[in-house]
């Protein structure tokens, strides 16, 4: 994927956060570096198959074992594991679509 610069992050719970379409000369961060909450790891780009600027955000469910999130994982294996982002913040009692 590195003509998208991807950039991944995975986290305590086995949750890999994925984004996307990142300047390749903006990414901060390296394999096996600690990433903080709010740190930042680059800028958005429209690198890759990209027709305009903008940030591809990914939830991979892979590796988690947690069944309020696996139960979020489609029941085809066309998705590679990702869930919906707004499914899972809901669990964390974030609203994405509304900013609540």
């Amino acid at each position: 994927y590195s003509m998208n610069n991807v950039v991944s992050i995975k986290h305590a719970n086995g949750l890999v956060s994925e984004y996307w379409h990142m300047a390749g000369s903006s990414i901060t961060v390296r394999s096996g570096a600690t990433v903080k909450a709010g740190q930042v790891i680059g800028v958005i780009s429209n690198c890759g198959w990209a027709y305009g600027k903008h940030l591809h955000f990914a939830l991979n469910a892979q590796g988690v074992t947690d069944p309020a999130i696996t139960a979020l994982r489609p029941s085809t294996s066309a998705a590679r594991g990702n869930i919906d982002p707004v499914e899972y913040y809901k669990l964390k009692g974030i609203d994405l679509i509304h900013g609540r």
